[in-house]
């Protein structure tokens, strides 16, 4: 049987959550650089101390939101079933699914966007970015690997295509953010579409059997 929480630290976690997503709403109206941690305590409605009991600084709670919001996300984005599917309707779900989440979680997703610059300035961050990165593009290849052994796809390194595939939803990711009323949804993912099946040299991939 697991561990059950006492109420204390039941109240702890929620209110470690309620800081890091009032956190959030400040970062994404003020900018990473220009929020204080007492505006974040006038915020939950706590003394700017109470704070301390669960973040040791303003670094720990922007890395904590970063890694806050990558677990709701990739709960959404990659949801275990689909590794059920074929090669092609996973890659297909891969994409849709992020740029879905981008349109509905733009704060979430331009946190995570000023993470990328924020990581130059703190080694902790760095590892965060780069771990963020390789579990990606990992992902991407094991499913570029089966896509290759279902004959879906001839990609000779997987590995690398996975860092193409990558920047390019990060790219589109980032035009969302920017301009989400420029294109609607159904037409960004068919544009990506018509990428990836350059990147992959099958400009029909998208019309094979599930």
């Amino acid at each position: 049987m697991g561990k059950t929480l006492s109420p204390n630290k039941v109240q702890g976690k929620e209110m470690r959550v309620k800081i890091l997503e009032s956190a959030t709403e400040l970062f994404m109206k003020e900018g990473l650089y220009n929020v204080t941690l007492q505006q974040i305590a006038d915020a939950v409605k706590i003394t700017q101390p109470a704070i301390y009991r669960h973040f040791k600084n303003m670094d720990d709670i922007i890395l904590s939101a970063c890694k806050h919001w990558v677990l709701t996300s990739v709960s959404e984005i990659r949801p275990g079933e689909e590794l059920l599917l074929s090669a092609n309707e996973q890659l297909k779900k891969y994409f849709e699914r992020h740029f879905q989440y981008a349109f509905k979680n733009r704060s979430h997703d331009g946190l995570l966007l000023g993470l990328y610059y924020y990581s130059m300035r703190s080694t902790e961050m760095l590892a965060f970015y780069k771990e963020i990165k390789s579990k990606a593009t990992l992902h991407l290849s094991l499913v570029l690997k089966m896509g290759h052994l279902e004959r879906i796809w001839d990609v000779e390194e997987p590995a690398e295509v996975a860092e193409t595939l990558h920047s390019l939803v990060v790219a589109e990711t980032i035009k969302i953010l920017i301009e989400p009323k420029a294109f609607p949804l159904s037409e960004r993912i068919n544009r990506i579409y018509q990428h990836v099946g350059k990147i992959l040299g099958n400009s029909s991939w998208t019309k094979q059997s599930p």
